[in-house]
């Protein structure tokens, strides 16, 4: 069922957007919508099967070109119109890792074991034949300006060029990541300067808009203290902000050559690695992060918003910790957060 708190209403219109400005985090078996800091009420939302995501878990979260929200869970994903959720894909039930829906309309989702699937309106197909995709151990998934799209695995990058309709295989050497003990895509972003950024467990590599350079960061040329990079934004000033184990975060100035860090001491949360970052349309940003919750976990708030100068943590009804594996925030077009 799904049950709400607070006086205010929650409603997404018929293009997808929230009726009112309110943030909504999916943790492992709640959806929460809470006011932005001018409002004072709060939404919950307990998530279930017969009316909501086919399952609690929600693990991605992204909004399709007509304003839907789309979750990926443990158990397939699925789209909420402003009335209704509905299964994306109809039989794609597995823990998805990632979705989008591209510039054509096609919805691209990465399933943990079946790889990836497309879903163009009723049709359907798990795309197990393409050779530069293995196997199913796709962990995330992003279109860029081009139309090309971008495909993070654990041992490698591999890049569909939509004008010649090729797939190819991008290795770490090919990105200025050398002698690696340990490789796998964990984030990928398009800045506003269309760079495209790739965290990884020893760094981070930007390729520049062409496409034909790029440039390492890591813990051994640059003040990256965690190389395991998780997440990625982009402030108003054009700053680069990192996610990274251990709850730290990254800033690298527009012109800057060298990461600000910032850490629990700073405001940001605590605990866990940050798998979220996201602007909003004031120009704060918004650091989730996960933490695999155990019985002697303690109560920590794992959502923080930074207003360019302090990071402040957002609490919960009545204040309480704000407790939870956060797996992903989302800024929709007419600039709710979710």
């Amino acid at each position: 069922m799904v049950v709400r708190f607070g006086s205010n209403s929650c409603s997404l219109d018929r293009r997808g957007g929230v009726s009112r400005p309110v943030v909504v985090t999916w943790l492992a078996a709640l959806l929460i919508a809470f006011a932005l800091p001018a409002q004072a009420a709060w939404d919950h939302y307990v998530s279930s099967a017969a009316n909501g995501p086919p399952d609690p878990d929600i693990t991605a979260i992204a909004q399709g070109r007509r304003g839907e929200i789309a979750v990926g869970t443990a158990r397939g994903p699925s789209i909420f119109d402003g009335d209704r959720w509905q299964n994306l894909g109809g039989r794609i039930e597995t823990n998805i890792k990632s979705l989008f829906q591209d510039s054509r309309g096609v919805w691209w989702i990465s399933a943990a074991t079946t790889g990836l699937w497309q879903v163009d309106g009723d049709s359907v197909h798990n795309r197990r034949d393409i050779p530069e995709l293995p196997n199913s151990q796709l962990t995330v998934l992003l279109e860029d300006d081009r139309g090309d799209v971008w495909v993070g695995m654990p041992d490698r990058l591999v890049r569909y060029r939509r004008a010649s309709d090729t797939w190819e295989v991008i290795p770490p050497q090919a990105m200025g990541l050398t002698g690696l003990a340990n490789f796998s895509v964990h984030a990928l972003f398009e800045d506003d300067r269309h760079r495209l950024w790739v965290g990884t467990p020893e760094g981070v590599t930007v390729a520049d808009s062409s496409r034909s350079g790029w440039i390492p960061y890591t813990s051994a040329n640059s003040a990256l203290a965690r190389d395991s990079v998780f997440a990625f934004g982009e402030d108003r000033d054009g700053g680069i902000w990192a996610g990274a184990y251990g709850g730290w975060a990254y800033r690298l100035p527009p012109a800057g050559t060298d990461w600000q860090q910032f850490s629990a001491q700073d405001g940001v949360p605590p605990t866990g690695n940050i798998r979220s970052i996201v602007r909003d349309s004031t120009g704060g940003m918004w650091f989730a992060t996960f933490v695999t919750i155990g019985p002697d976990t303690a109560p920590a708030n794992h959502l923080a918003r930074y207003n360019g100068r302090t990071f402040r943590p957002v609490s919960g009804p009545g204040g309480a910790a704000l407790f939870g594996e956060i797996e992903a925030l989302l800024v929709d077009d007419p600039g709710n957060l979710w």
